[in-house]
């Protein structure tokens, strides 16, 4: 594989040469800081662009879409550490596989979606804001009934990791309710002129080609050169932890949990959370689960997943709401127990072998190969062969040091009934 790094007038693009794929990647992200009251609009704003396009039909647009081979494509608004990126991911068909120029159109009709919606006197097509206004509003007022992400809603929204309020999902609906769609065109127009613009092209290309291409199609005023890390600092935590509970009608209660890791080192950042955090909860070989779920029986699921970006591991875990003190009663014993050190090298053996299975199968994916590359120009990971020698110096020390680091911040227990099903 060739990398190939260039500096545009608008945009930073990032190719990735390599014949051993008949498809071609391309995403586009665009990166700024996150604020408060932008998430409502980032979440409406993904759900406009990929219906809003000039198309005057769904068949019409099946139609030019079938033409070019079905290549596949999303917009997502994503969370990003310290930054909100909008991205546009698409994935098509070599020309060298189909007829020449198709590489220039399907680029073409993918790039329509995220810069020329439809639009009528300077806000979006009434019609179709007021249908994914409505969807979204929906969505939201619909999370109780998925306890999982509900709890999840709740738990951050009582957690404060930004250096804004946290967002309810009482502030998401009301946010949301107070978007027109002459207000989120402006915020869109504000977000393609102020945000960082970065290109990702992966496949078997000609870099002259695409960059012509990409000239041609692409129209922008301004660019950000340069942005703040993505990586968040947490400096403070709740010592006497922040307990949220809430009743509902499911049997099961959901409990989710929200720890803050204070003061963290650049290693300790890339790596060293994310052994701790499997080795405390992530799969069937971590301590939460051999003693929580596998001796006590107290619980039917329970796992961590940590956000070294954010600096923060959440756990969750599915109880019969009478077990909840004792619960959280293990799950700080286990973490005394890391930082501790009492538990054994086989599990951190165990953690290192994961860790270097899912270096080994990026090379094999198209999809894992551009994102690898755009978390190194992002938040600077390390190239595949120094995370495999970096995690390798990771030591026993080293985690209970980071476990002196972690703080269980903010607790939210969905309370179901006292027998879970």
């Amino acid at each position: 594989m060739k990398k190939i790094d260039i500096k545009e007038k608008y945009y930073d693009l990032h190719i990735i040469k390599t014949e051993k794929f008949k498809t071609v990647r391309m995403k586009i992200d665009l990166r700024t800081n996150a604020q408060r009251e932008t998430n409502a609009y980032m979440s409406l704003l993904q759900n406009i662009l990929t219906v809003s396009t000039k198309y005057k039909s769904l068949k019409e647009r099946n139609i030019i879409c079938a033409d070019l081979y079905d290549p596949m494509w999303s917009i997502r608004s994503v969370d990003s550490g310290s930054k909100k990126c909008l991205s546009l991911a698409a994935t098509f068909t070599n020309e060298k596989y189909t007829e020449k120029g198709m590489n220039e159109k399907t680029i073409k009709y993918v790039l329509d979606f995220l810069f020329n919606p439809k639009t009528v006197d300077n806000h979006f097509d009434k019609e179709i804001f007021e249908n994914e206004k409505t969807n979204c509003l929906e969505y939201l007022k619909s999370l109780k009934d998925n306890p999982d992400a509900y709890s999840n809603y709740r738990l951050m929204g009582n957690m404060q990791i930004y250096d804004f309020k946290p967002l309810t999902i009482e502030d998401y609906i009301k946010q949301t309710e107070e978007i027109t769609e002459e207000s989120l065109y402006r915020f869109y127009q504000n977000l393609l002129k102020n945000s960082k613009m970065d290109i990702f092209i992966s496949g078997d290309i000609d870099e002259n080609q695409i960059k012509e291409i990409l000239e041609k199609l692409i129209k922008r005023n301004s660019n950000i050169e340069t942005l703040t890390s993505h990586y968040i600092d947490q400096k403070e935590y709740n010592e006497s932890p922040k307990i949220i509970k809430e009743k509902t009608n499911n049997t099961q209660s959901k409990l989710a949990m929200g720890l803050k890791a204070v003061n963290l080192t650049e290693t300790e950042k890339k790596y060293t959370l994310l052994l701790y955090s499997w080795i405390l909860g992530r799969g069937t070989n971590s301590l939460l689960f051999d003693d929580v779920r596998e001796k006590h029986s107290l619980c039917y699921y329970i796992y961590s997943n940590a956000k070294p970006l954010e600096g923060i591991i959440n756990i969750y875990a599915g109880i019969d709401c009478d077990k909840f003190e004792k619960v959280h009663e293990l799950i700080k014993e286990n973490m005394k127990k890391i930082e501790e050190g009492n538990f054994s090298d086989e599990k951190i053996k165990s953690v290192k072998n994961t860790y270097n299975n899912s270096l080994i199968n990026i090379e094999d994916s198209l999809i894992s190969i551009t994102e690898n590359l755009e978390s190194q120009i992002f938040i600077k990971s390390d190239d595949l062969e120094t995370r495999k020698t970096e995690i390798e110096k990771i030591t026993k020390k080293d985690i209970q040091n980071v476990a002196k680091k972690v703080h269980i911040d903010t607790i939210f227990l969905l309370e179901g009934g006292q027998n879970g099903a």
